[in-house]
């Protein structure tokens, strides 16, 4: 027993020591990595070389403890390509995330691309239209103004001249027969001189309109000017349209094979692990272990009965032979259990 306790103790003296040289590990310099990478890869040898040994010589002819290490390895072999396997589809499964994700973007920035901009040009256009043709009519609005107003101005004039003559050659005659004439003459002077105003009035106020169109204008170009090179960002715009939707396509085949090699990894994982659970080793190697459960309960129940008899009796030499199998024992089915 006191044989067990130490190798128990040296046990786990060997975990705890293990714990500060793995951090000693991360710390250390490239060339401590390499040489860890070296050891582990010649470990990985020595277990390729074991399997092909195993592999050549048949089970039947080997011993008890090789053929048990066999299929121990064989066991370990299994369930590090179930892990591989495993996380291989992990990958696989985060590889689709992303390629979705990258769909979904792709035909976010589509559909912006397709829309909006060519509306708000069709919209500037339409002003731009609307005010080409307030212009071209403005000029002949213009004059036409312009010639109603020379025409009223040329017929006060006249009236004038008029009045000046009919005042200096008539003399007193005008003043006592003809007041009737002059009165109406002034009436339709005076109805000249407001017709003269209104048409200063609505020049002015054209005057204002065209002032304020020409503003309307100066923006309606300035908007015009960012959408002049419509062509140019329309071809740009059907180029990374027609290169987004090569890259969903490329995308979309990308996630079909992912897809594809996951259910494939899948079905792998599936027949090796119904394989291991199916594999005469696997089930050689549980028979091992219960044999090895009621051996170590036989062997305790053993070292009971002799630990009542020492007493009584002197079976030292048989008792330490016992105990040294029973520590062999023990360590074996330790090494087994962790393994």
């Amino acid at each position: 027993m006191n044989e067990e306790e130490e190798l128990e103790s040296k046990l786990e003296t060997l975990n705890h020591s293990i714990e500060p040289l793995e951090q000693e590990l991360a710390r250390a310099s490239p060339t401590k990595h390499k040489a860890v990478n070296l050891v582990e890869q010649s470990l990985i040898a020595e277990n390729e070389l074991r399997r092909l040994k195993t592999e050549i010589t048949p089970v039947s002819q080997l011993s008890h403890s090789e053929a048990r290490e066999a299929m121990i390895f064989q066991i370990r072999q299994d369930n590090a390509e179930i892990s591989k396997a495993e996380e291989k589809r992990k990958l696989l499964e985060a590889e689709i995330k992303t390629l979705e994700d990258k769909l979904v973007a792709a035909e976010t920035v589509l559909s912006e691309l397709k829309g909006g901009r060519a509306d708000k040009f069709m919209e500037m256009q339409e002003k731009d239209r609307k005010m080409q043709s307030f212009i071209d009519d403005y000029e002949n609005m213009r004059r036409e103004r312009t010639e109603k107003i020379r025409t009223v101005k040329e017929k006060i004039d006249l009236l004038l001249e008029h009045v000046d003559i009919d005042c200096s050659d008539s003399g007193d005659r005008i003043n006592n027969e003809g007041t009737q004439d002059i009165e109406g003459l002034t009436q339709d002077l005076d109805e000249r001189k407001r017709e003269l105003k209104q048409l200063e009035e609505m020049d002015l106020k054209t005057r204002n309109e065209i002032s304020s169109c020409r503003q309307k204008i100066a923006c309606s170009q300035a908007e015009i000017e960012k959408f002049s090179r419509l062509d140019e960002l329309r071809a740009a715009s059907e180029s990374k349209c027609s290169r987004l939707e090569d890259e969903k396509r490329v995308t979309e085949g990308k996630t079909l094979s992912a897809k594809v090699q996951s259910k494939e990894q899948t079905m792998k994982l599936e027949l090796l692990q119904q394989h291991v659970n199916e594999s005469p080793v696997h089930k050689n190697l549980e028979i091992l272990h219960q044999t090895l459960l009621t051996i170590q309960q036989s062997i305790c129940k053993a070292q009971e009965d002799l630990d009542a008899r020492e007493k009584d009796l002197n079976y030292t030499p048989v008792l330490e032979n016992i105990r040294f199998m029973v520590a062999q024992l023990n360590g074996e089915i330790k090494s087994a259990v962790l393994h």
